[in-house]
């Protein structure tokens, strides 16, 4: 999730604006990711379709940010062929 931030702008008039500021596409913020991260995990299934090929599926967490409870999840499907 993306956080908008509301800046607060004194103009000469002595007047304020609250302009709603997204953050940048290109560059990540500093202090985006916390200190304390999740144990990571990750789980798969082989399923044998002949002698020598393999149907394989996976799917897990990566990080899981505590204080931004920003979370990556990554998850698969192959086809894999041993000899």
């Amino acid at each position: 999730t993306r956080r908008e931030t509301p800046y607060i702008i004194q103009t000469s008039e002595g007047l304020s604006k609250t302009p709603i500021v997204q953050p940048s596409r290109v560059q990540m913020e500093e202090d985006l990711f916390g200190t304390s991260f999740s144990t990571s995990w990750m789980l798969g299934l082989d399923f044998k379709v002949t002698e020598e090929w393999y149907l394989a599926f996976e799917y897990g967490r990566l990080l899981r940010d505590t204080d931004t409870n920003i979370k990556v999840y990554q998850g698969g499907a192959q086809l894999r062929y041993e000899f």
